[in-house]
């Protein structure tokens, strides 16, 4: 196989290692909810199930 021609490779949590790998690493940083958001989240949906289904922005 021909690497990077035929394969490609991309890291989903943006660490520092990915920047200093030779040939280095693409990573990308996703946010994602902590737990207490996730919880205030589901407390919410809990007491009015009307609640919209999206977290964060």
């Amino acid at each position: 196989m021909d690497v990077p021609g035929a394969v490609a490779l991309v890291g989903a949590d943006d660490v520092l290692l990915a920047r200093l790998l030779r040939p280095r690493l693409s990573s990308v940083r996703m946010r994602l909810p902590s737990g207490e958001e996730l919880a205030e989240f589901v407390g919410r949906v809990v007491a009015d199930p009307e609640t919209p289904r999206a977290v964060g922005t």
